[in-house]
């Protein structure tokens, strides 16, 4: 893994450098690197500018606060450099953050280099702390740190340096590093800077936060600028008072020494014979004494001598035993003392069991009597839940006997008009219906649907309605020609007619006709081509009282007469019962109609004709028919659905009447 290098590896990194400049010299193409190095640190300019903070916010011990205002200078200075003294040998990260929130964006800082050999993002994102020193006469705190930088991902070599924390005021903070170098895969040394503008101090969570300015001193290798938090590992922990400034000096005496100078620096001269003898009767104050140390001089041989020598002499017994029965007596009050507190200790104790058994009886009463209450609002809950679902029940018991009543009334009711209609119908006669379907064409477009809707009404009409039915599918003029023959000559007055057609249409505007297309039509020649007429005439013709035409083809609306049946008299049925009728039901007027968008592959007229004969349970005649057929056609299509009487047919004010199989 790739770590990032510091000052303490620039020995090693020298040797390298050395190796790979010697290299380049040989090969020729180190000096075309100089060049390169040299023109990208050749501009000279600082970091960005450092944005200015009017105040300073801070917090400890759960207290937060405005420098000047609710701290001094001084508790600023401590706090700070409790922050970094507890934080050496170790390392602070850093962070892009928002200025409101103070939280992280990203987990480090960044800038973008413009110049150089390489264009690419630099970033720095930690600190070592080697060294903290504070100066409370200057208002400052100095650390030797080592920044953690990198270069399009790869870490960079940084020399130690020094960073200065500098409290001009409570409302302004200061961080200054001093520059120092940085190298990036033996390209060559940048000088980079770091500053920092303190507008936020968090003891509580460790952190200080300020705006920022790094760069380095040359605006082709890249500068960076925003807002910046340093989160430390030591944090104010409860209890702790950080702004007291005996903390700050005991830790300053408490201070490791610091380390010695190279060996070099710390030569001196030869001494002479003389000067060496002198040198050990007295030795040096050490260096790195915080204070200097009083020595005190030794007396002079004679007096010395004439000092008097220790006490010889022993004292007589009786002068050690009062003290030994002094301090037998001593020892015995201080061993009653002990079995005094001893007793007081444990009856003290007795007394908290005592009173924690009082407790915990107090809590077992309460914590029965809450239980009691919640069992009470449960069982409540529970008759509560029990009633609701009883009523519940007993209003769908009462619905269900109404619906039942209603059904039963409808049903007798519905038994009675039946009767009454089978009373009216009773000799009424057969039913017939001619059913045609023509999808596949010889010479005219196909169709989708006319097949599958001429085998639905036929299958109802025969399963439901006990209609005598011929199904012609894909049939040609000869065939329906031939078959409304033989219907012709078949029916008698007692038999009813139905002629379905579902296919393609014509109309023939120069002479005002309407015509099917049997499968063998063509545009070219009318030879075969059924015209209205020729309809009109077989049913004026066919001697059944009853007959409907049931077209579901493009201007069927020509057969239409133009004046709708209507309803005169509440006993209407028995009426039209007994007259003859030649009525047509028509899927539209003189406009094409939908060959599909009905339910089940049908269209939409069909599929309506289909859903009122399954809806029907008893007796309905063509009007009530095409009242209920005639608004979903309209709401599903473009079309608009005709009912009327075939003008010159035979019509006598009837109505086909369709009577639902019991």
């Amino acid at each position: 893994m790739v770590q990032a290098m510091t000052g303490r590896h620039f020995p090693y990194i020298f040797q390298l450098l050395k190796r790979f400049f010697r290299s380049g010299y040989n090969h020729g193409w180190i000096p075309v690197l100089a060049v390169c190095t040299a023109l990208a640190l050749s501009a000279c300019a600082g970091a960005p500018r450092l944005d200015e903070v009017k105040s300073v916010r801070m917090c400890a011990a759960g207290k937060c606060g405005w420098g000047g205002q609710d701290y001094t200078a001084d508790e600023m200075l401590n706090g700070i450099f409790q922050l970094f003294k507890r934080t050496e040998d170790n390392s602070y990260n850093l962070c892009d953050a928002d200025p409101e929130s103070k939280k992280c964006k990203d987990d480090d800082i960044s800038m973008f280099v413009q110049g150089g050999p390489i264009p690419g993002i630099g970033s720095l994102n930690r600190a070592e702390v080697l060294d903290v020193q504070m100066n409370p006469k200057q208002y400052t705190i100095t650390s030797l740190v080592s920044n953690h930088q990198k270069f399009i991902g790869i870490p960079m070599a940084t020399t130690d340096h020094n960073s200065t924390i500098n409290v001009y005021s409570p409302q302004k903070i200061v961080l200054v590093e001093d520059d120092h170098y940085a190298n990036w895969m033996a390209v060559g040394n940048v000088v980079m800077s770091f500053n920092m503008a303190i507008d936020y101090v968090n003891l509580d969570q460790g952190q200080l936060g300020g705006y920022y300015s790094w760069g380095s001193a040359g605006t082709g290798i890249g500068k960076g600028s925003g807002y910046v938090v340093l989160q430390f590992p030591a944090k104010m922990a409860k209890g702790e008072n950080w702004l007291d400034a005996s903390l700050a000096l005991a830790q300053e005496k408490t201070a490791p020494p610091q380390a010695q100078p190279p060996a070099r620096e710390l030569e001196q001269p030869k001494e002479q014979p003389q000067q060496k003898q002198a040198n050990t009767q007295e030795s040096p104050a050490p260096a790195t004494a915080p204070e200097p140390v009083r020595q005190e001089k030794q007396p002079p041989k004679e007096l010395a001598a004439a000092k008097p020598s220790p006490r010889q002499d022993q004292p007589d017994t009786a002068e050690l035993e009062q003290i030994r029965a002094q301090l037998e007596r001593q020892k015995e009050e201080l061993l009653k003392k002990q079995a005094e507190a001893e007793l007081e200790r444990q009856k003290a104790q007795l007394r908290m069991a005592q009173l924690q058994a009082e407790l915990d009886q107090q809590k077992a009463h309460v914590q029965m009597e809450e239980e009691a209450r919640k069992r009470v609002e449960l069982e409540l809950q529970k008759a509560k839940a029990r009633i609701e679902e009883e009523a519940r029940i007993q209003a769908e018991l009462e619905l269900k006997k109404t619906e039942a009543r209603m059904q039963e009334e409808a049903r007798k009711q519905a038994e009675l008009e039946h009767k009454k209609a089978e009373a009216h119908l009773a000799g009424f006669g057969t039913y017939h219906a001619l059913v045609i379907g023509n999808n596949r064409y010889d010479h005219l477009p196909q169709l989708q649907t006319a097949e599958n809707d001429a085998k639905a009404v036929a299958r109802i009409l025969e399963q439901n309605y006990d209609f005598h039915v011929k199904l012609l599918l894909n049939a040609t003029r000869s065939t329906v020609m031939s078959e409304l023959s033989r219907l012709r000559r078949k029916l008698t007055p007692m038999d009813n007619l139905l002629i379905y057609y579902a296919g393609h249409g014509w109309l023939d505007q120069d002479a005002n006709e309407g015509y099917w297309l049997p499968v063998d039509a063509t545009t070219e020649n009318e030879v075969n081509w059924i015209s209205n007429a020729s309809i009109t005439t077989l049913l004026r013709a066919i001697k059944a009282k009853h007959a409907l035409v049931v077209a579901d083809s493009c201007y069927s609306g020509k057969l239409v007469r133009g004046i709708k049946i209507q309803r005169e008299s509440q006993d209407y049925l028995a009426k039209i019962a007994q007259k003859r009728a030649r009525v047509v039901m028509a899927s539209g007027g003189l406009e094409p109609v939908a060959d599909s968008g009905g339910k089940g592959q049908h269209s939409v007229f069909t599929s309506a004709f289909l859903e009122v004969l399954r809806e029907n349970d008893g007796v309905i005649d063509g009007t009530q028919m095409f009242t209920r057929i005639r608004r979903p056609v309209m709401l599903n299509s473009d079309q608009t659905p005709e009912y009327a009487d075939i003008h010159k047919a035979g019509h006598e004010g009837g109505d086909f009447i369709f009577v639902r199989r019991k």
